[in-house]
């Protein structure tokens, strides 16, 4: 595997879960009332896990942008794969247990816009991002990276943020979508 993949993966998700773990400590109320929507942790461990994503989160971004650099990178790497991959996984499985339970009202979590509710898109997506993150553990080639690649991995990953957010604009419409068709049939 060429270089270059490992440095983008670890900026791409260094920024989705720095972003999102600073949406969630921006609003730890209304982050902790989805939490609670979920019904899968006992009501008195919100508030600790209301804060402890987002923390957790911002740990893991902090690895991965720690892994590009020093003689400790590879170990951090791998350490953010695996906590990222958690982490998601972890994510997907609170949703699907929801949707199994047949409720799909609940926001993701993923963001504070409406989200249209649970939906198996989203648990498959996180399951791909978690498949994302653990391709990091394939070796790199010997290549030296040179200025060139950092340009070329600042563009690779500004168009994967906006791919990302397109994907999430389509999951919102087709859940909205889906609601409406339902409230109107």
């Amino acid at each position: 595997m060429d270089p270059i993949v490992p440095l983008i993966v670890s900026i791409a998700f260094a920024l989705l879960f720095a972003s999102g773990a600073l949406e969630k400590l921006n609003n730890l109320s209304a982050f902790r009332m989805i939490v609670s929507e979920y019904q899968i942790v006992p009501p008195w461990t919100l508030a600790v896990i209301a804060v402890s994503l987002p923390l957790l989160e911002l740990g893991i971004a902090g690895g991965w942008l720690l892994s590009l650099g020093g003689s400790q990178g590879t170990t951090l790497l791998m350490w953010s794969a695996a906590a990222s991959a958690a982490l998601l996984t972890l994510y997907a499985a609170g949703m699907a247990i929801n949707l199994w339970r047949g409720r799909t009202h609940i926001d993701c979590g993923c963001s504070f816009a409406p989200s249209g509710g649970l939906s198996t898109a989203l648990v498959v997506r996180n399951l791909a991002l978690a498949v994302v993150a653990l391709t990091v553990v394939i070796a790199p080639g010997d290549r030296p990276l040179s200025g060139l690649d950092y340009i070329v991995a600042a563009g690779a990953t500004l168009l994967l943020v906006v791919f990302y957010l397109a994907g999430q604009q389509l999951l919102k419409n087709a859940m909205s979508l889906a609601n409406w068709r339902r409230g109107s049939a």
